[in-house]
């Protein structure tokens, strides 16, 4: 009945543990997502609750934590079910007993057992706006693999998705760093009020002490303030760190960085620089020189505080402008990567798609506009018929699409294209399209509208 009446559920493994029977499956699918911060043992019982389970997670993000654990804890009598379940799928589903003493989480198993044909890995990332905000971790993390949706082709011409704010005074001391606390307060009350607004700390005592002085009176929409542990799942438009660590009393500098020194430091990391979508602002007490005694060769120091030296360099390289240094930091220390660059204009591709796409160009290039005609641009995923480059600003002013008759007689292509049409203008881009049928027709009206939809674009 319940089912009847709530055909889809969103809630966690206890409540479902809690209220539904193991007489039959339940639901034709059971999500699991955020899998890798779900504990083996805690997902079993909602196995046979599914006709088939989907198991979604990213490996190089946070295993289960205590913080994650205390809100997964089940009554006297799930426990019983729990137990009753277990010995109802022995023998039924090959668990190791290894899994399950190890505290294993559930993407872990689904990775290990599962067929090779039901493995999808997802290749685009659309939360950051521009390329600075996730490449360090594309690139650390991710082996390269995934295409960035971004809006850097529209990006403002002094746009710095990453700012390195160095605090000369801060210090760490008590596990605490009260220049930057203080710095951060400032900090808020400049930035837009409408824009949705994330702190993250590295300790939660920095992070209280940031919370009491921002408690009151702040307008930012949607703010909050947590530390590593806490972060897995949230995005904002501008992330805010507080590093804390930095030189002490007596202005030294202990190479001693709490959870990312411990293993799996480097993935708290990776979760922490990835929840920005328009910006970063690091709060340091640390210029990179800092670090220096952290070395690839040290054995005896674990992946999370060379990898946070390395992001430390980048973001501050990001900040001072300096595509080579960039370049050379992520050569060095993520040797995969080929041909990276965050200020050259998109990539531009010789062919046209079809003979209307290249009577439309030969058109346009007798215009003898003071812009330049860019053919099969990528951006976003996507290819563009022809962008619009004004190099007074240095930036791309308008997207044209070629519509030719397919377009009109299949519906498929029609859904398709206004979806690839919505995310590049969720990104930022302007697009018109001409339809071939109007362009036979009149094709001086055709490009007297584009020229006026730049003339608007740029306040004419």
């Amino acid at each position: 009945m319940l089912i009847n009446y709530f055909p889809i559920w969103l809630t966690t493994p206890e409540v479902i543990a809690s209220i539904t029977n193991l007489q039959e499956p339940l639901f034709d699918f059971l999500i699991f997502d955020e899998a890798s911060q779900v504990p083996l043992k805690k997902s079993i019982p909602l196995w046979a609750r599914a006709k088939k389970c989907i198991i979604i997670g990213d490996e190089q993000q946070l295993p289960p934590t205590d913080f994650i654990k205390s809100h997964l804890g089940t009554d006297e009598e799930i426990w019983e079910q729990e137990e009753k379940l277990k010995n109802e799928l022995e023998g039924k589903i090959n668990l190791e007993v290894d899994d399950l003493e190890k505290n294993s989480n559930l993407l872990s198993y689904a990775k290990k057992y599962a067929r090779n044909r039901e493995k999808l890995t997802l290749l685009y990332h659309y939360r950051s706006h521009y390329p600075e905000l996730i490449e360090f971790s594309n690139q650390a993390f991710y082996n390269g693999i995934l295409q960035i949706v971004s809006a850097s082709e529209l990006r403002k011409k002094d746009y710095l998705p990453i700012e390195y704010h160095y605090q000369a005074e801060g210090r760490w001391i008590n596990t605490e760093n009260q220049v930057e606390a203080r710095h951060i307060n400032k900090l808020l009350k400049t930035l837009p009020s409408d824009k949705e607004i994330g702190i993250i700390t590295f300790n939660a005592k920095q992070k209280d002490l940031i919370s009491d002085l921002i408690e009151e009176g702040s307008k930012n929409n949607n703010l909050f303030i947590k530390n590593l542990e806490e972060v897995q799942g949230d995005e904002r438009d501008i992330i805010i760190f507080s590093i804390g660590y930095g030189p002490n009393e007596e202005r030294k500098i202990l190479l001693n960085f709490g959870p990312l020194s411990n293993e799996g430091g480097e993935k708290r990391l990776n979760v922490a620089i990835s929840r920005a979508r328009e910006k970063i602002i690091i709060v340091t007490s640390l210029l990179p020189d800092d670090l220096k005694r952290i070395t690839e060769e040290d054995e005896n120091r674990k992946s999370g505080p060379k990898l946070f030296k390395k992001y430390l360099e980048y973001a501050y390289y990001c900040w001072k402008r300096e595509p080579k240094k960039i370049q050379e930091i992520l050569e060095k220390s993520l040797p995969k990567i080929t041909n990276y660059s965050l200020y050259e204009k998109s990539e531009e591709l010789e062919e046209f798609g079809s003979l209307f796409e290249e009577q439309v160009y030969n058109e346009l290039v007798k215009q003898n506009w003071n812009y330049e005609i860019h053919k099969q641009v990528k951006s976003v995923g996507y290819r563009i018929d022809f962008a619009i480059w004004d190099n007074q600003i240095q930036q791309y002013v308008l997207g044209i699409e070629c519509d030719g008759e397919y377009w009109h007689g299949k519906l498929e292509n029609i859904e398709r294209d206004i979806y690839r049409q919505q995310i590049l203008e969720s990104k930022g881009w302007k697009i018109i399209r001409i339809l071939s049928r109007d362009w036979c027709r009149n094709k001086e009206r055709e490009v007297e509208r584009i020229k006026k939809e730049i003339s608007k674009l740029n306040g004419l």
